[in-house]
């Protein structure tokens, strides 16, 4: 064998017996090689095909195609079979196994998702059986369907389903212990095993859950047995009759690893559920065990090599990894198409883009082929090579799968329009965007300009508009109180509506004080939106946040007596309402008086409110408040040394007294109380207007615009309030 430096040698354990490996060496008869990889005619140098070539898919978790949602699209069932067809057509002798976790991203599900995963898993298990899948391993979340119903699935479509260690009431296995499959003289067992408690395959938002699988068979009247007595049984079964080994394994790596470590007869362990660690393939005992990504973004392939020198038996043998010939070759292939692809988009990228990108892949080629021939010749002997083929949007796609994937939406829609119900929309709770237009009109005509108002759309221009997996993020009131729980009436909740960041607005529209209740409309925190920007959709949204939320953010509501006709009327309504109470509630009244622009019946309200409590520090401010805004600057400051007095750290307070002070004119002083007030409150931009506008009146107009602008570098979203002002001093306005 080479002793190039760079290749990974690994020994090998020595059982007792003949070699399995060594057996298949020996059973080995030629196979059929074409040398050629996927997109072999552009290879720089062919690879000398191998003896035995498994392709396994593991994880997907239903995702029949990529979330539309989910930047720089990967995977999908048209990727996934475009490669499985290259890497038959080049080994014509390919295994394809699945491992587990096909259907399904959940242990239980409710029974509208059930519904959908049915005719979603009779459509992709069809797939791969035209893909000529020879089996697939029990995944724990496969088990969100029912036992029935994935026995009626695999005999329909011919697709064995292996576990060799869940059993029902009466000890049998539901499901079937192995099978044997031959290749070119090669006889190949195949067996799965199912773990009782696993970690998720992958962690949600960096919260990885724990699966309780064997309470959840228990659920289903199942029992998931010891894995170590399983595979001794099923072992002891296949070892004899067969010259190589593997076990589609849905234990997880640490199991994985014991189960390696176990039993070196095994020639592969693989499967998904990394456990959240990152390395995909290690030597255990001299068995590789493989691990596999997620949602189909990655087509896995384990290739071997088999020779008489290869004895496990002996002690002396050595497994060669060739992994990183054949991830050259891979990269290769891949950026070869991506130079293609590129090309292709040339006039639709435009010169610049086109460029730039064009740059990028022909580096990434470049790269590819100079590890190609810094590797040199692959080395000879036993050896064997784990790689991923990346599926990523240039990734060929399959008309057939594609048609698949089309099938399933159509079916998906006629299912649930079939004797759908009416709209209930609008409810008590959600009445709709429009509702708000009379008096948020600037808000309503801002929302229409953003994607939330179009967030529907893109999911009926890919058919996805009655998908339950999807029409949450695209919505309000999906399956909550007063919304609606059928996919197929959603009319009237369409879009990411007021009602996603401010709470169902129902309850606010009633009108008179429930306009103004804060219990009734709410502002939902910014974990709200990470529901749905969530590491998976989203996995930039949390370090882009500050930057995107204004793009959603609506315009702040109109100075006191500014907005609409019906705004200033609901504002009237709600202060004379508030004044008609049994206990009239005096503080909101002069607030909504002074919203309305009415300043003489505000300041009327906040004084009948002092006098039934003139001690209390917050009436004091609010009729300081008042009374600078209605010109009684003497009287307000005097109220305000009284509060300052007793709380010299009030930063309303200073604002105020700022206020006042700038109103008489006395500017020197007015500077200083700013001063106060801005350092107590640096983010409200009415003091940084104070002190702009009395640095302005002592003469200091470049001292109030440098003020100005790095308050607006600080917090541009304050432009609406001081921008008039900044362009003023610069006379620009």
């Amino acid at each position: 064998m080479s002793s190039d430096s760079s290749l990974h040698r690994l020994p090998v354990a020595t059982p007792s017996g003949p070699s399995r490996a060594a057996r298949a060496g020996v059973a080995l008869t030629a196979l059929a090689a074409t040398g050629a990889l996927v997109l072999g005619s552009c290879d720089p140098r062919q690879a000398e095909s191998s003896d035995l070539r498994l392709l396994y898919t593991a994880t997907l978790d239903g995702y029949i195609e990529p979330c539309g949602c989910t930047k720089g699209k990967t995977g999908g069932i048209d990727r996934i079979a475009a490669a499985v067809r290259a890497n038959r057509a080049d080994h014509p002798g390919t295994l394809f196994i699945d491992a587990g976790d096909l259907f399904s991203d959940a242990l239980r599900v409710d029974d509208l998702k059930r519904e959908q995963l049915l005719i979603k898993a009779d459509e992709m298990l069809g797939m791969w059986a035209e893909l000529g899948c020879e089996a697939m391993g029990l995944g724990d979340l496969d088990l969100a369907l029912g036992v029935e119903a994935l026995q009626d699935l695999s005999a329909r479509h011919g697709v064995p389903i292996l576990c060799a260690n869940l059993f029902d009431a009466d000890g049998q296995r539901p499901f079937e212990q192995s099978i044997v499959l031959e290749r070119g003289g090669l006889k190949i067992g195949v067996f799965s095993l199912l773990g009782r408690r696993m970690q998720e395959a992958y962690a949600k938002d960096n919260t990885p859950e724990i699966l309780l699988v064997q309470r959840r068979a228990a659920e289903l009247g199942l029992e998931v047995g010891p894995w170590h007595e399983a595979a001794a049984e099923v072992i002891a079964d296949l070892a004899p009759r067969t010259d190589v080994l593997l076990c589609a394994s849905h234990l997880g790596v640490k199991v994985n690893r014991q189960l390696a470590e176990a039993f070196p007869e095994l020639d592969l362990v693989f499967g998904g559920h990394t456990d959240n660690e990152p390395n995909p393939m290690e030597i255990i005992a001299g068995t590789p065990v493989t691990s596999s990504g997620i949602k189909g973004s990655r087509l896995n392939r384990v290739d071997f090599w088999f020779d008489s020198a290869y004895r496990k038996s002996e002690g002396r043998g050595e497994l060669a990894d060739v992994s990183r010939w054949i991830d050259a070759q891979i990269s290769y292939d891949v950026t070869a198409n991506g130079i293609v692809m590129v090309e292709g988009r040339r006039a639709s990228l435009g010169e610049a883009e086109w460029r730039n990108r064009a740059t990028g892949v022909h580096q990434a080629n470049r790269g590819a082929q100079e590890l190609i021939e810094e590797l040199g010749e692959m080395p000879g002997g036993g050896r064997f090579a784990f790689t991923t083929v990346p599926l990523a949007m240039s990734a060929h796609r399959d008309e057939r799968a594609l048609q698949v994937i089309s099938n399933y939406h159509d079916r998906l829609d006629d299912h649930w329009q079939a004797g759908a119900p009416p709209s209930n929309h609008p409810t008590p709770r959600f009445v709709g965007p429009e509702s708000c237009y009379g008096c948020h009109t600037e808000q309503y005509e801002f929302w229409k300009s953003t994607q939330h108002s179009r967030a529907f759309a893109t999911l009926a221009a890919t058919r996805q508009h009655t998908d339950v997996e999807c029409i949450g993020c695209h919505t309000v009131g999906w399956e909550q109180a007063r919304g609606f729980d059928h996919p197929a009436a959603s009319a009237g909740f369409e879009n990411v509506q007021c009602a996603a960041c401010h709470g169902a607005g129902g309850p606010h529209v009633k009108g008179g004080l429930s306009y103004f209740d804060r219990q009734r409309l709410i502002d939902e925190p910014p974990s709200t939106c990470a529901k749905c920007h969530n590491d998976e959709h989203d996995p930039r949204f949390k370090s882009d946040f500050a930057q995107r939320l204004p793009r959603v953010t609506c315009p702040p509501m109109p100075l006191a007596g500014g907005g609409s006709g019906p705004l200033l009327a609901s504002y009237r309504e709600g202060a004379e309402l508030a004044e008609s109470l049994d206990a009239p509630d005096w503080g909101l009244s002069s607030q909504l008086w002074l919203m309305a622009g009415e300043t003489s019946r505000s300041l009327d309200a906040a004084r009948t409110w002092s006098e039934q409590d003139p001690r209390n520090q917050v009436i004091k401010a609010n009729l300081a408040e008042k009374l600078v805004v209605a010109g009684e600057y003497a009287e307000s400051l005097v109220l305000v040394d009284e509060i300052l007095d007793r709380q010299p750290s009030n930063g309303r307070a200073w604002t105020m007294k700022a206020a006042a002070l700038l109103g008489l004119g006395e500017n020197e002083a007015s500077l200083e109380a700013g001063r106060e007030a801005y350092s107590i409150m640096p983010d409200d931009w009415t003091n940084a207007r104070l002190l702009a506008e009395a640095a302005a009146a002592l003469g200091d107009r470049m001292g109030a615009v440098d003020l100005l602008r790095a308050h607006l570098e600080r917090r541009p979203m304050d432009e609406e309030y001081l921008g008039a002002l900044l362009a003023s001093l610069l006379g620009t306005d």
